[in-house]
């Protein structure tokens, strides 16, 4: 019974031993665009599908991306120059995200704009 016990302890080493050097060692290639991204907001997080609007929907970059010439172009983020508060140049976070995102799921009667459908706890 004791000897089992070891041999279990000793594979369940060598198995997280294996794990660790195969993570470290082949490391996952972050993608050139998001995938998704999660905004969170007192609201309720919002869960952006990323990859949807540009592959699915065929949304371009600089669709929603106006301080940018082109797809080439990384942007900055939205909190630079939107605030929480607002400011002089710039809408308010909220105010500009609630603009773009509803704004265009009611031009292309599509996608939802409903509060509880983006806003989730």
């Amino acid at each position: 019974m004791e000897r089992e016990k070891l041999a279990f302890i000793v594979l369940m080493i060598v198995c997280l031993a294996t794990g660790i050097i195969c993570y470290s060692a082949f490391p996952m290639k972050k993608p050139e665009k998001p995938v998704r991204i999660m905004f969170m907001t007192t609201a309720g997080n919002v869960l952006f599908d990323h990859k949807a609007h540009f592959e699915k929907y065929e949304i371009g970059c600089t669709d929603c991306h106006h301080d940018i010439e082109d797809a080439s172009e990384r942007p900055s983020a939205c909190g630079e120059c939107h605030l929480p508060q607002g400011g002089e140049e710039a809408p308010k976070r909220a105010v500009a995200f609630h603009k773009q995102c509803i704004g265009c799921h009611e031009d292309q009667e599509m996608g939802p704009t409903k509060c509880s459908l983006c806003h989730i706890r």
